[in-house]
């Protein structure tokens, strides 16, 4: 019981760190720092790159088959959201 509150808040804290970042990049974007704001998105959306780490502590046999979709679904919208502010910044 005590492993899954400790998963709980932590789960927790990341969506609560992930909404504020965010919003903190969409205002300064808004605020005329474009580049800034495109630039901080991108980094972030790299940052789901750190999805893959969870395989250097158990195989990807080892996980459930909704922990690896979990996984793979974070790397792949950090490589998306950060190809669309790449994409803003180009333009």
């Amino acid at each position: 019981m005590r492993r899954r509150s400790v998963q709980d808040a932590v789960s927790i804290s990341h969506e609560v760190r992930s909404e504020f970042l965010t919003a903190q990049w969409r205002v300064l974007a808004r605020a005329g720092l474009r580049l800034l704001g495109a630039s901080g998105l991108a980094v972030y959306g790299l940052l789901g790159l750190d999805g893959v780490l969870h395989y250097t502590l158990a195989l990807c046999s080892e996980h459930s088959l909704a922990m690896n979709l979990t996984i793979w679904w974070e790397v792949i919208a950090g490589l998306v959201l950060a190809a669309v502010c790449l994409r803003q910044l180009r333009r």
